[in-house]
């Protein structure tokens, strides 16, 4: 156990671990849950190789998701340099009908809340990747330039791409205003895929491990 998160507990009147469950690793995170003598449950993810900033910066995206109304995210008690400490929401049963139809209602008004510009007011990390999110008033811009471009070389640079496929991905990014209509910036999860959808306990939809940006 990481004696900075024991020494947070104790500090802030959570009790002590009685029991840790280790659930799994992924993405270079190992993922807990505690079970504490005050009787609550908290939820772990810990890295030691992380980014000092990449915790609080994906604290700060559930903060931004759960403000906005009707839109449920884990609780975050405390974020450091390699962990994070989130309430534990529970399991709920995936297949419920009303947690795919609570999911896209979710989504739906996270895509409802609009900015002045494209970017965030931080960069983040969508995995372990650095995403850059320098703020820009041109949306076909930011895209090409701060995922596309940047994502295609990174891609190349470890050998996960050939020159010929990053060749295709730069005539695409040159070619963002003639294919997507201009919009506004809207808020996006920035890291979307069925695995950072959580059923929590009562098939209650919760929005799990965000790279937000607008």
């Amino acid at each position: 156990m990481p004696p900075e998160i024991v020494q947070w507990l104790a500090n802030h009147d959570f009790g002590q671990i009685i029991t840790t469950e280790t659930l799994f690793t992924s993405g270079g995170c190992d993922y807990a849950r505690f079970t504490l003598s005050s009787g609550r449950r908290i939820f772990m993810k810990h890295n030691r190789k992380a980014p000092d900033d990449m915790f609080m910066a994906e604290a700060n995206g559930l903060q931004a998701l759960g403000a906005i109304p009707g839109v449920r995210v884990p609780e975050v008690l405390h974020a450091g340099p390699n962990f994070i400490l989130m309430e534990d929401v529970g399991e709920g049963d995936v297949g419920a009908r009303s947690y795919f139809r609570t999911a896209g209602a979710m989504l739906a008004a996270v895509h409802s809340s609009t900015a002045d510009c494209f970017g965030w007011h931080e960069n983040n990390y969508c995995g372990p990747t650095l995403q850059i999110n320098t703020q820009m008033d041109d949306g076909h811009a930011f895209f090409a330039e701060h995922r596309l471009l940047r994502l295609a070389a990174l891609a190349f640079d470890e050998g996960a791409l050939n020159r010929k496929i990053v060749g295709q991905i730069e005539k695409i990014a040159s070619k963002l205003p003639e294919l997507i209509p201009v919009q506004p910036p809207v808020l996006l999860h920035g890291d979307f895929w069925h695995g950072n959808v959580h059923c929590a306990a009562n098939n209650e939809t919760a929005l799990i491990d965000p790279a937000c940006y607008w």
